[in-house]
C-alpha cells in the first residue's frame, strides 16, 4: 500500500483532513488526489460528519500540480485518463461543506482547490451568522458605508448624481451591467457594444458630445 499522505481525524461532527505529503509544499500528485477523494467520500458517507475542514502543512496549503508527472504526459494519456478533471469534478460535487484552512502557499491548483471550498455567500448561508456594515463593504455586498445620521443625505446625493445624466443612457447602462452578469464575457461585451452603437440615435448623445467639446454642462432632454 502507498504511504498515507492524507490524514483525517474526527473532532465532534467535523472532520479535519490534512494534506500531509513528504514534500511540505503538498504538490497535487495523482496519489495525493486519489487519497483525498477517498477520504472525502468516506466522510461524506459518515452520518456523524456534518462538515469537513481541509488544510495543509505550515509551509503550504498546496503548491499546485505535479509538474514532474505532467511533463511525461501526452494528449492521448491526459485525455483518456481525464487528468485532473476526474478529481476536481468529484470535489466540486461534494455535498457536505468543505472549509479550506489555508496556511502558507496556495499556488496554482492549490489556489483552485481552496477556491472550491471558500465563499462568503456560502459561509453566511451555512453558518447563519450575521455581519456588520464594515464586513459587508469588505465582502463587496455594499458600495459604501456612512454614518447613520448621513444615510438618507448620502443616498440622495448618489441618486441626484445619477439623475443628472440622460435617462435612456442610465437605463441602458443598468441593462448592460445586468446582462454581463448573466452571460459570457464575449456576449456581455457584444451587448454593451450594441447599446453603445444604438446611443448614436439619441439626441442626448449628440448633446453630451457637444457639451464635452465645448467644456460646458450638458442639458439632457432624455430622448
Amino acid at each position: 500500500m502507498s504511504a498515507a499522505i492524507i490524514r483525517s481525524e474526527r473532532r465532534g461532527q467535523v472532520a479535519l483532513v490534512r494534506l500531509a505529503s513528504d514534500n511540505p509544499l503538498n504538490p497535487l500528485t495523482d496519489a495525493l488526489m486519489d487519497q483525498l477523494i477517498d477520504v472525502l467520500l468516506r466522510n461524506e458517507a459518515d452520518p456523524q460528519i456534518h462538515a469537513i475542514v481541509l488544510t495543509g502543512s505550515d509551509k503550504a496549503f498546496a503548491a499546485g500540480a505535479d509538474i514532474v508527472a505532467m511533463s511525461k504526459l501526452d494528449y492521448a494519456s491526459a485525455f483518456s485518463d481525464d487528468y485532473i478533471g476526474r478529481s476536481w469534478d468529484r470535489i466540486r460535487m461534494a455535498r457536505k461543506p468543505i472549509i479550506a484552512a489555508v496556511g502558507g502557499y496556495a499556488l496554482g491548483g492549490g489556489c483552485e482547490l481552496a477556491m472550491m471550498c471558500e465563499s462568503t455567500a456560502m459561509l453566511a448561508c451555512l453558518t447563519g451568522e450575521s455581519f456588520n456594515a464594515s464586513e459587508a463593504l469588505a465582502y463587496g455586498l455594499v458600495s459604501m458605508v456612512v454614518a447613520r445620521e448621513r444615510l438618507i443625505d448620502e443616498a440622495m446625493r448618489v441618486g441626484e448624481q445619477i439623475a443628472r445624466h440622460s435617462l435612456p443612457v442610465i437605463v441602458a447602462i443598468k441593462e448592460a451591467v445586468n446582462r454581463a452578469f448573466e452571460s459570457s464575457l464575449s456576449e456581455g461585451l457584444l451587448f454593451e457594444r450594441r447599446l453603445f452603437h444604438a446611443g448614436f440615435a439619441l439626441a442626448d448623445q449628440k448633446e453630451g458630445m457637444a457639451a464635452f467639446l465645448e467644456r460646458r454642462q450638458a442639458a439632457f432632454q432624455n430622448r
